[in-house]
């Protein structure tokens, strides 16, 4: 299970109120996955793949990214950029266990 990180723009403000929650909670991101959602970033958005060197920075272990753009210079390196959902997940049911 991973933490999703849902960065919104400016991002400059989005890290600084990011900033003042791990000073409130600093072991909050310690040893846990995190996937950080972009589709909520502009196209247009500079800078993208050296804001997620600056998560990075401060400790954040981030194993993927959900809804980045292709055209964002860099964003190769943090694996391959998937399009946002614009579906909603759908509940599944867990395989009863028969005892044997």
């Amino acid at each position: 299970m991973a933490l999703v990180l849902a960065p919104e723009a400016p991002l400059n403000d989005w890290l600084a109120a990011l900033d003042a929650q791990m000073e409130r909670s600093p072991n909050f991101f310690d040893s846990r996955p995190v996937v950080v959602d972009l589709g909520a970033i502009p196209h247009e958005q500079r800078g993208v793949a050296e804001f997620l060197q600056l998560l990075e920075s401060r400790g954040i272990r981030i194993i993927g990214t959900e809804g980045a753009h292709p055209s964002w210079p860099g964003i190769e390196a943090w694996g391959r950029p998937l399009p946002a959902s614009t579906r909603p997940g759908r509940p599944i049911e867990a395989p009863e266990a028969h005892p044997s």
